[in-house]
């Protein structure tokens, strides 16, 4: 099923970085987003509206904190243990620029055991 929602171009600066729930137990890593962010909290919203109407998902119950995730982590290798905790923690000050968003693609991503799948 496709849905389309208006979108103008949404304008942000990407700056800063870490990992939910912490850097010291990093699941998801993620990128923050300094200006713009309530453009993308009202976008979530209406997502999270649309997902709610158009597909029956329940609504997200916690509340939004402006990011891109960039990826997420199983484990750390055993050789590397700590190692992209201090690497997140070195790029605390990290500095995107600007981000132009033009467009937003929504997937489902499930936590298994196995892994994270769509």
């Amino acid at each position: 099923m496709k849905w389309r929602l208006s979108l103008s171009h949404l304008r942000s600066f990407a700056a800063g970085r870490g990992a939910f729930p912490n850097i010291h137990n990093p699941k998801t890593l993620w990128i923050g987003i300094e200006d713009g962010g309530e453009d993308l909290k009202q976008l979530a919203g209406a997502i999270d509206e649309a997902l709610k109407t158009k597909l029956g998902y329940a609504r997200e119950h916690r509340g939004f904190h402006p990011h891109l995730t960039i990826g997420r982590v199983k484990r750390e290798h055993p050789d590397g243990e700590g190692e992209l905790s201090r690497l997140l923690a070195e790029q605390a000050h990290f500095d995107a620029d600007l981000v132009i968003v033009d467009e937003v693609v929504a997937f489902a991503s499930f936590f298994r055991p196995a892994g994270t799948g769509s």
